[in-house]
């Protein structure tokens, strides 16, 4: 059990490594432009009196059904590749399986952060929000999207006998 939690921990970090690398990837120059748009569309919405409050509501009902079915569509592709193969990777079970588990606390945590903006001044804290609330949708995009679509490159990198199967 020992050494499965090793491979766990070492893998978990691996694909941390991976949303990064894209993550990084990301900032380019007409990338860059669009997300501090988005960012800046946030922003506003967020100003909106009485209003922003349920823009970000709505908003964060939205993400949570994409990554629910999203989610949802990749467990099941990944039972169905077991079914096929009748292996199972480690780093496929967490591309597939954690991809979505992890916003559900990420997004929380920004509703928090939206809720402490009554408090204090409202702008900053609405200008935070924006800032994390893209940042959000950027790795959601990576890891439910981007990262899945070249799993099969990722798999074949890491497990040398996975092209064998």
């Amino acid at each position: 059990m020992d050494i499965l939690e090793e491979k766990q921990i070492s893998m978990s970090k691996k694909y941390r490594k991976i949303i990064w690398t894209y993550l990084k990837e990301w900032f380019t120059l007409p990338k860059v432009v669009l997300t501090f748009s988005f960012v800046a569309i946030f922003y506003y919405l967020y100003q909106i009196p009485f209003y922003g409050k349920y823009v970000f509501y709505t908003l964060e009902i939205l993400f949570f059904l994409l990554i629910f079915i999203r989610g949802h569509f990749l467990i099941k592709r990944q039972k169905e590749r077991i079914k096929q193969t009748g292996k199972n990777w480690l780093l496929e079970d967490i591309i597939f399986r954690m991809a979505s588990s992890n916003f559900i606390v990420l997004f929380c945590n920004i509703y928090n952060v939206f809720q402490i903006a009554e408090f204090v001044h409202q702008r900053k804290i609405s200008f935070i929000v924006a800032i994390f609330s893209v940042l959000l949708i950027l790795i959601a995009y990576i890891t439910l999207e981007l990262i899945p679509k070249k799993s099969e490159e990722l798999l074949k990198e890491h497990y040398p006998e996975y092209q064998l199967s």
